[in-house]
């Protein structure tokens, strides 16, 4: 009897002395395990957090794009304007200019005149180089710097006169576009060394 009282005790007192050390290991396993899983979540939400970043900005950089490329007109693929001065038709004179684009805001601006009146006859040139805070063919405020030639000839009791103006001309105004050809402008040129600036409004077509 006694042979197996004392492995009987043995195992007793094993057993109650291990009990609470295989609990306690195992609510020390418990909050690693839960360390663990608040770690990984975290990491998971930070990855989150990164790919929302990522989208928003992607978003942003196509939304710039978008309002940078809103007011780029795809129709404004023009690269010529011919027109002609109404006001001073009516006067008699002939009026013709070109306009040709040679970037998104210039362009270069040449005016052609000519009038025939009994023994006058004038012919002027004008260059200019047209500077457009828009674009070249829409609607837009522009100012140049340009150079203007005009050569008049009088025949005079037999005997022909002739007279040269050259001189560097300043001016700017505001251009229309309608119907993507027809444009209109008005502004304000002046002649160095003239006293007052004139004001010219020609119209156009866009080709």
């Amino acid at each position: 009897m006694r042979h197996f009282f004392f492995p009987f005790l043995f195992i007793t007192i094993f057993t109650t002395l291990s009990l609470p050390a295989l609990s306690a290991t195992q609510k020390k396993k418990e909050p690693t395990i839960q360390k663990e899983k608040a770690t990984e979540d975290t990491t998971t939400s930070k990855a989150e957090d990164v790919d929302e970043e990522k989208t928003t900005a992607e978003d942003s950089t196509d939304n710039a794009d978008s309002e940078a490329n809103k007011d780029v007109d795809p129709k404004n693929e023009s690269t010529f304007n011919l027109g002609t001065h109404p006001i001073y038709i009516s006067t008699g004179l002939l009026t013709l200019f070109g306009e040709f684009k040679v970037a998104d805001k210039w362009s270069i601006y040449t005016d052609f005149l000519y009038i025939s009146s009994g023994p006058i006859e004038v012919t002027g040139l004008t260059a200019q180089a047209r500077y457009y805070f828009k674009s070249t063919f829409k609607n837009s405020w522009f100012i140049y710097p340009g150079y203007s030639y005009v050569q008049a000839t009088i025949d005079f009791l037999g005997s022909t006169l002739a007279a040269t103006s050259t001189g560097v001309v300043a001016g700017g105004g505001y251009r229309w576009i309608v119907a993507d050809h027809f444009n209109i402008s008005v502004g304000l040129e002046y002649l160095l060394g003239a006293e007052y600036p004139h004001l010219f409004f020609p119209i156009g077509w866009v080709f």
